[in-house]
């Protein structure tokens, strides 16, 4: 458990069992984790130390009276190595987010646009789109370079409606203006047409629900520059349907771009029935 709230909850709860002089069967241990958002590999070390693994737990959570499924989880990397390159507008880098489960709240983008012609044809093109998207995005000129600074709002990865990503906003922006027929135009091109500002997959064709919510979808990190591109993207399925089949058809949509994608994971989902013993015992 990593939850701050739960965490207090569940020691009074044993503070007020003690208290009230109530005798239990079972021992009743806690074990406390702060790596739930980045891997668990607490518990992975914990396994590894010889610590004892529990006949039957939970994990107190934000949700009352109980939680009985929890979606499967997927990361994975969407990778391009850049070979076609010559344009009049040089992207040099976009780098935005800091964890793929949260929606990313800032990115920047460095463009070199060496004709002063051009550029003030872009920038007012950039302002107009803007203003009509209504996007938080600042331009600053440094010579024959444009400084784009993008903010958006901030949400966990299991809630992305409730955000703005700060990334995708500067991306859709980028792909208002002809990068000329360069890889990483269409790698801009394909993230726009396949993630937007969509939150829930469907561009990608994985969209998905049942009784236990929506697949959601955040792209939470970029880190591209001249040479290559790398988005990491957290989609998150219902329990009914499969992670493979997911991403099988992620594959075959980033093949169309020879897009890579790597580093995955994919956790399968949980879920207990709410006739479930454990259930029914937690409310």
């Amino acid at each position: 458990m990593d939850d701050k709230g739960p965490i207090l909850a569940a020691l009074y709860a044993l503070k007020a069992i003690k208290e009230a002089g109530l005798k239990l069967s079972k021992r009743v241990r806690i074990l406390f984790g702060t790596n739930e958002e980045s891997g668990s590999r607490d518990i992975k070390y914990y396994l590894e130390q010889g610590g004892e693994i529990p006949i039957v737990g939970f994990t107190p959570d934000g949700d009352y009276p109980a939680v009985n499924s929890e979606k499967g989880i997927i990361f994975f990397d969407a990778i391009k190595v850049f070979r076609k390159k010559d344009s009049s507008i040089n992207i040099k880098y976009i780098k935005g987010g800091i964890a793929a489960n949260m929606v990313p709240t800032y990115c920047e983008v460095k463009l070199q646009i060496r004709d002063n012609i051009l550029k003030d044809k872009i920038i007012k093109k950039f302002e107009q789109f803007i203003r009509d998207r209504g996007y938080q995005i600042k331009i600053e000129q440094d010579g024959e370079y444009l400084i784009l600074k993008s903010k958006g709002v901030d949400a966990h990865a299991m809630e992305p409606e409730k955000g703005k990503n700060a990334i995708m906003q500067v991306v859709c922006l980028l792909n208002t203006i002809n990068l000329g027929s360069t890889d990483i135009a269409n790698y801009i091109h394909w993230l726009v047409e396949n993630i937007g500002m969509e939150n829930n997959g469907y561009s990608l064709v994985i969209d998905c629900e049942d009784d236990s919510g929506k697949l959601t979808l955040n792209l939470g990190m970029a880190d591209i520059n001249e040479d290559q591109a790398m988005v990491r993207i957290n989609p998150r399925y219902p329990h009914n349907f499969k992670g493979s089949n997911i991403l099988a058809k992620i594959r075959a949509k980033a093949q169309t771009a020879n897009i890579r994608i790597e580093n995955v994971t994919n956790e399968p989902s949980l879920y207990f029935h709410p006739d479930h013993l454990l259930i029914k015992t937690l409310i």
